[in-house]
């Protein structure tokens, strides 16, 4: 690549951008162990804002995308602390953090069971104290700051919009994709300037990726990401699990084009469009008696500060007595978590009912309007979220073993619950109650109850519909009469 500038020695903004074309070609294979490309401080002048970042990824050619690695983002002891002393493989949810390719079904975007993660949500209540978490909280901002330098964008230009520490055992993996719309392959046309260096630009059977309008992404204002590993192969016992960008021009397949090697503290950043598709290469066991495990610290980025990652304050775990017998349905309130309603229940069958509930909040999500709401899976196995679109709040449906609890989350640090919000939420859960009577009490031969037309097939066993009353009673607004 050659810098524009006239002057002989080039600005550090031109060299920034130098060290990442370095690493942006992408028609061969590449292995990254070290890279000489480092953090170059970016002045007011030569750093970009958010419409000129847009503009200038949209204007970018394939092969000179903004992307790169960094080495040391943190430290070896440092990711050492994070693996080692702080998190439980236990811990960590299934699948947790990613959307679906299917909009309307959960949990179809990950490989297998091989793939689980801890949201900032989660490390609230499971960090061993609040000065560990707020740590946790002062490395998030580090890498914040570190990716919006690296992309040579002015300070705050970036928010984060989620962050997750992700695990990947044996047989985790992602295929190439973009992190704000889905990506399809279609013939490349002669006006692309990828075809430079092609002795036939006229090879209809040469593919680009694009994103597909046809598909609505559940996250398509996010702008950026960046991947830093916590552990590496042998420290994690495992081989492969390599961070790849993928090329856009392989004829329809995303073959890895650069594999960046873990290593502890090593970060990569890139844009989010289809400009730099990628994925993780396979986990595979390193020794045939130990489990293989790969880290990282994942975060995705936008640039609309109303979509930033609400950071809940730190609960921690939950005091128990050694010799309590049976765990008991854990309910919390926090500033930032209002316990709405609980609804105690007989028994339920967990499984078939969140996905019963989710299928019905699937379907609420244009009301009153298209794209009120947006629906997803909480930060607990049995947990069900619906965010509204002004992103003041959301609700929360969490089945315990002998409860139903129903929370609203906002972030007090920022702004409280909208009054659109919270008419909108009494509108939805006088809805959900209503759908809840209908599965315990509706009538079994009109399919009512969920479950296979037999009494003991019942989703949801209630004492009586006087429980569903008591939980509307707090309720300001009406049913939505539909």
């Amino acid at each position: 690549s050659s810098s524009s500038s006239s002057s002989s020695s080039p600005s550090p903004f031109s060299f920034l951008l130098l060290c990442i074309s370095l690493i942006s070609i992408s028609s061969f294979t590449n292995a990254i162990d070290n890279n000489s490309c480092k953090n170059v401080a970016i002045s007011k002048e030569q750093c970009m804002n958010a419409t000129e970042f847009t503009t200038k990824v949209q204007n970018a050619s394939p092969f000179h995308t903004l992307r790169g690695t960094i080495d040391n983002v943190l430290s070896s002891t440092t990711c050492a602390k994070l693996t080692n002393t702080l998190l439980s493989a236990s811990d960590f949810i299934s699948g947790s953090g990613y959307e679906t390719k299917d909009n309307n079904l959960p949990n179809t975007y990950k490989a297998h069971e091989s793939y689980s993660g801890l949201d900032v949500a989660s490390l609230s209540k499971l960090l061993p104290s609040s000065e560990d978490y707020d740590w946790f909280v002062t490395l998030r901002e580090h890498v914040r700051k570190t990716t919006e330098e690296a992309l040579g964008l002015c300070p705050d230009t970036l928010f984060v919009h989620y962050t997750q520490i992700a695990q990947k055992v044996e047989g985790g993996l992602h295929h190439p994709h973009a992190d704000n719309c889905f990506h399809t392959f279609v013939p490349a046309t002669t006006t692309t300037s990828s075809f430079e260096d092609d002795d036939d630009e006229s090879d209809s059977s040469y593919m680009m990726a694009k994103c597909d309008a046809t598909k609505a992404h559940p996250y398509p204002s996010r702008v950026a990401a960046s991947i830093l590993y916590l552990n590496s192969q042998q420290s994690g016992n495992y081989d492969g699990g390599e961070f790849y960008w993928a090329d856009m021009f392989s004829n329809g397949g995303g073959e890895p084009s650069v594999i960046v090697t873990p290593k502890e503290g090593r970060m990569a950043f890139f844009t989010a469009g289809v400009e730099n598709l990628h994925g993780a290469l396979p986990v595979e066991r390193r020794v045939r008696d130990e489990e293989p495990r790969r880290l990282a610290l994942a975060m995705w980025y936008v640039t609309d500060e109303q979509l930033e990652e609400v950071i809940p304050p730190f609960v921690g775990r939950p005091e128990r007595d050694d010799n309590e017998e049976e765990e008991e349905d854990v309910i919390i309130n926090t500033p930032s978590q209002k316990l709405l309603m609980k609804i105690p229940i007989q028994s339920m069958k967990t499984g078939a009912l969140k996905l019963s509930l989710w299928f019905h909040l699937v379907k609420q999500q244009s009301n009153p309007t298209k794209k009120s709401w947006q629906a997803n899976e909480g930060v607990d196995e049995n947990m069900l979220t619906m965010l509204y679109r002004d992103h003041s709040a959301l609700f929360s449906i969490t089945l315990q073993k002998n409860v139903i609890t129903i929370h609203r989350h906002v972030d007090v640090h920022v702004r409280p619950a909208s009054l659109q919000y919270q008419l909108q939420e009494s509108v939805m859960l006088h809805d959900l109650l209503d759908e809840l009577v209908k599965l315990a009490f509706g009538k079994l031969e009109d399919g009512d109850g969920g479950g296979g037309g037999k009494e003991e097939d019942r989703l949801l066993v209630l004492r009586d519909k006087d429980v569903i009353e008591e939980a509307r009673k707090v309720l300001p607004a009406q049913r939505s009469g539909r």
